[in-house]
């Protein structure tokens, strides 16, 4: 896919700095708002160990058939990744940026 602009490299160190620290903490970790729904970042989400999404009702039965397509094919849990970590805190472009979540998405 397009590099997408809202999705920065800041954005995902954010968000990873965050899970190293619910994983550290033994803490439950969502998300919610835009991105929740967006499905090629499940495979990322999954990876920092996001366990629940919040979004939209109209995103619902779309969202759960992604989710178990990803669970039956690629076999994964929710589970913090330290390598993902250590990828996003290296990577500094939205093209890079881009090019790691298709990797995880495939």
């Amino acid at each position: 896919c397009q590099p997408d602009t809202s999705f920065t490299p800041v954005l995902a160190k954010m968000m990873v700095m965050a899970a190293k620290a619910a994983c550290e903490a033994g803490v439950t970790l969502g998300g919610a708002g835009r991105f929740a729904s967006r499905m090629e970042l499940f495979p990322f989400f999954y990876r920092l160990g996001v366990s629940y999404l919040v979004t939209g009702t109209y995103n619902i039965q779309s969202a759960k058939s992604r989710i178990e397509k990803l669970n039956l094919e690629k076999d994964i849990r929710p589970e913090f990744d330290p390598n993902l970590y250590e990828r996003v805190m290296n990577t500094n472009t939205g093209a890079a940026l881009t090019e790691l979540i298709n990797e995880l998405s495939n």
